[in-house]
């Protein structure tokens, strides 16, 4: 077995480049002068991630929407951090034709598209009934899963020197790294096994078919190693022009797919990236790429679209109440405690809905910026963020920069209220959320909390 081996090259490896970013870090540190705003440590620390290769690049991009634990200098930095390929490995099309897919009868020796773990082959399938196919043959490619496992090893035994030294730099907090980094490093492997992602791309695509104009490609056949998928020509969203018809459609289709995941099906696509959004000849989007997708049940999707209601109709009160139901607060919470929650809820997430957090106002009304924002307000509570809420973070913060390049006008909350009052009016166990928000959970049903009434029709006109 190489891997003893591979392992300590590869230690040495990332050794060389994270010790020179160690000591900087303790000079400054010695000096009074390490700063969580240090943009220039930041660009050089992912720079070293970038030379280390696909999995630190990887995990880079993940923590890079942890916000609120890295700040909005580091998020900016990492969230730059690309893995680019531009030849495929030629061996791929041998690992293909090794997965014995009786009814693929053609495969392109030139890869269509190419990224760090993986690479795309046009071919043609054949069914049983003799009608053919053009498919997308997904591989992965050569010794990426070997070298996958020997960085997540390498990463996961630097959970101990993170521990000390990301609380120097980045600012104290109450994360454990070593959980972060098992997180993180789980759902990477994830991504490696193309026989789940089959499953999860066919689950998804079967919850897509009731939302107008979202197709999701059928899969056709799955090993661990390839996914052969039908071929699907398109525009990516990250190729169309700004403000073009096509993108503002595509928009609209995103948002009522998400809405559809997050507030029915309680699973959502967790890289919606343009690049793996297509607008079709037959005016639809099509969503590629299920390898990370993630499930959070109907409790969680309740208390989303509760949370959306209630940011809607800026019920305070409430929206603290749905983050408790989420996991981004405790479930008991003392009135002082519940008091600062809403008041940290109403200073800081309030003038982003009334000013709509589009181009138009400032960009400090961004959800990046939101998010730290929120972040930095609450370092008084005892607050936590779910993995599964971190990664619809990311999912939301890619729905508004598409969303504000089809129009910088673009306003998240208001544009997702029609949706999720229609399905907050279908579901038969969130029925009575519109109207608890207007009446109140102790009311005699009969007199309108007016102030409400005003919010929700205020954001009902700006969409």
């Amino acid at each position: 077995d190489a891997r003893p081996a591979a392992l300590i090259k590869r230690t040495a490896a990332v050794a060389a480049e994270a010790l020179p970013l160690q000591a900087r870090a303790g000079q400054l540190w010695a000096a009074g002068a390490l700063r969580r705003d240090d943009a220039r440590f930041a660009r050089d620390a992912a720079a070293a991630l970038e030379r280390l290769g696909p999995t630190f690049i990887k995990i880079g991009q993940l923590l890079s929407v942890r916000e609120d634990v890295v700040g909005p200098v580091w998020a900016a930095e990492l969230a730059r951090l690309q893995a680019t390929v531009s030849v495929g490995s030629p061996d791929a099309v041998d690992a293909i034709w090794a997965a014995d897919f009786v009814h693929l009868k053609r495969v392109n020796a030139t890869a269509a598209a190419c990224a760090s773990v993986a690479q795309v082959h046009r071919g043609t399938w054949q069914g049983r009934d003799g009608e053919v196919t053009e498919v997308a043959c997904k591989v992965l490619r050569p010794g990426v899963r070997d070298a996958v496992a020997v960085d997540l090893c390498v990463l996961l035994r630097a959970g101990e020197a993170l521990e000390t030294w990301a609380p120097r730099v980045l600012g104290q907090s109450n994360v454990d790294w070593r959980l972060l980094l098992g997180g993180l490093a789980s759902a990477l492997w994830s991504e490696l096994d193309f026989e789940g992602e089959g499953e999860r791309q066919e689950k998804f695509r079967r919850n897509m078919h009731a939302v107008e104009h979202v197709t999701v490609p059928r899969v056709l056949g799955a090993t661990r190693d390839v996914l052969v998928s039908e071929w699907v020509d398109g525009r990516a969203l990250n190729e169309l022009s700004d403000r073009s018809w096509q993108l503002k459609k595509s928009v609209d289709c995103i948002r009522n797919a998400y809405c559809q995941a997050l507030y029915v099906d309680g699973y959502f696509h967790a890289d919606c990236h343009g690049g793996n959004l297509l607008w079709t000849a037959k005016d639809e989007l099509c969503v590629l790429d299920c390898g990370l997708m993630v499930e959070i049940g109907r409790e969680d999707s309740l208390a989303l679209l509760s949370l959306s209601l209630a940011l809607a109709a800026r019920d305070w009160a409430r929206v603290v109440s749905a983050a408790a139901s989420l996991g981004f607060l405790p479930e008991t919470l003392d009135a002082a405690t519940r008091s600062e929650a809403e008041r940290v809820a109403k200073s800081i997430i309030g003038p982003y809905l009334d000013s709509g957090g589009g181009a138009k106002a400032i960009n400090a009304y961004q959800a990046s910026t939101l998010f730290g924002d929120v972040a930095q307000a609450s370092t008084g509570l005892p607050t936590s963020l779910p993995p599964s809420m971190v990664l619809l973070g990311r999912a939301v913060l890619q729905l508004e920069g598409l969303a504000l390049r089809a129009d910088p006008d673009f306003k998240i909350v208001d544009d997702i209220l029609p949706v999720a009052a229609r399905l907050a009016q279908q579901r038969s166990d969130t029925s009575s959320l519109l109207r608890e928000l207007l009446y109140g959970v102790a009311g005699d049903g009969n007199s309108i909390d007016g102030s409400k009434l005003r919010s929700l029709l205020k954001t009902a006109q700006q969409t």
